[in-house]
């Protein structure tokens, strides 16, 4: 009679551990979203998740720089075109070719647009050209499967200053975290659910040294680091065997010189695939933002943002021949979007008659006084002007987005 509920027991508990394990495990990862974050990485992969399966006709992959330069959103308005922005902050090479295997069963895109940046060699001493913070901002997201499982260990073996078991127990590697573990950590409409589809909008204006690359002549490559040249090199053979057309990029920042221009172009030509060098003043003048609002340099601004959308969008239509479609995934986020896009409008107006009109927005929370101090959820916003000091919350994206302080007409930002 003892040996059923001994069964029951040895069953029981394990199930009991396991399930305690998954939960103090999901609980302690750090949470990237727009609320705490400018790089919105956990609720972007979350949200791929959710999307319907065979829905999505273009990926994109890279670091942060893509992250903030691709606009799926602008993409559908624009062209009726379905894609997702798989970039992560300082996501290199090796994490978006397994991010592509990952994307792979759940999706079947016609085309991938590649970042390039990671192929230069930003972590010398490291042979994955990257440090653990990093390589957890991209993995710890995946879904375990057989390609997290070959990822990790690939890690660990590239990496021998970190442990497999703790990609797998969490718990090993954040436990430190438990003091300042909050609701944020629980909040599953935000930590799962992303509009904005990957994008990670960004508000500042290009940087006052910031400028095209001229290309000049040369035959002198330069060599890509090692393992980022095998992962490139995975990337290509499979956008080849699974009949995927590839689009090569650089974006507009400062580390584009001759021999990166070269060896990417005679890299692309070898393969036959396209390369668009977007850091040339020919591709700058097509993309048409206005300088130095329209921010298409470094991290591009939400409004630069728009504008590379919009030119890479006609690019991958006339290239890849994508007809437009209708999908509600994407028809639901468009209001979604033009709030966003008046969240960050928001933070350039200078008239205070028309501040005050655009506060009357339903997804502005607007916290006034007189008082010098005002604190929302902990955080003081103060101000040493006299007059009425505003702080704007976002209800979309949890986070405040300006802080001003008016004085009659006279609108003095602080934010």
């Amino acid at each position: 009679m003892k040996t059923p509920a001994k069964l029951i027991s040895c069953i029981v508990f394990p199930v009991i551990l396991a399930a305690s394990l998954t939960i103090i495990n999901r609980t302690l990862e750090p949470k990237y979203t727009l609320s705490t974050s400018d790089w919105p990485t956990t609720s972007t992969f979350n949200q791929f998740y959710r999307m319907d399966r065979d829905s999505i006709e273009v990926l994109f992959f890279g670091s942060s720089i893509a992250a903030s330069a691709f606009v799926p959103q602008v993409l559908y308005d624009e062209y009726g075109m379905t894609s997702y922005n798989l970039a992560c902050e300082l996501q290199n090479i090796f994490f978006s070719y397994y991010w592509l295997e990952e994307a792979l069963h759940y999706q079947s895109p016609r085309a991938v647009v590649l970042d390039l940046e990671f192929m230069n060699d930003y972590y010398p001493e490291n042979r994955l050209n990257t440090k653990e913070s990093i390589s957890r901002k991209s993995i710890d997201p995946m879904r375990w499967s057989l390609n997290k499982v070959k990822a990790v260990h690939h890690i660990c073996t590239l990496d021998r200053s970190q442990s497999e078991l703790s990609y797998y127990l969490t718990n090993i590697r954040y436990h430190s975290r438990w003091p300042e573990v909050s609701l944020r950590d629980l909040d599953i409409e935000m930590t799962e659910n992303a509009p904005l589809k990957g994008f990670a909008p960004v508000n500042e204006n290009a940087p006052e040294e910031a400028g095209p690359y001229i290309p000049g002549r040369t035959d002198e490559k330069y060599a890509f680091q090692e393992v980022m040249q095998e992962y490139l090199d995975r990337i290509v053979k499979l956008c080849r065997e699974k009949g995927i057309s590839l689009m090569l990029v650089s974006l507009p920042g400062d580390t584009m010189n001759d021999s990166i221009n070269f060896t990417h172009e005679s890299y692309a030509d070898g393969n036959g695939i396209l390369y668009l060098n977007l850091c040339t003043p020919e591709q700058i003048n097509r993309i048409g933002a206005f300088f130095p609002e329209e921010n298409i340099y470094y991290h591009e601004n939400i409004w630069g943002a728009v504008k590379t959308s919009r030119y890479i969008g006609a690019l991958l239509a006339e290239n890849y021949e994508i007809e437009p479609l209708t999908d509600p995934q994407y028809e639901s986020s468009k209001e979604y979007f033009r709030q966003i896009l008046d969240s960050f409008n928001l933070t350039r107006i200078t008239d205070a008659g028309e501040y005050r009109r655009a506060l009357e927005r339903p997804y502005f929370r607007v916290f006034e006084t007189t008082d010098d101090t005002i604190n929302i959820d902990g955080e003081e916003f103060r101000s040493e002007d006299s007059g009425v000091n505003i702080v704007v919350y976002d209800l979309n994206m949890q986070r405040v987005m300006d802080f001003v302080t008016l004085q009659g007409q006279t609108l003095i930002r602080h934010y």
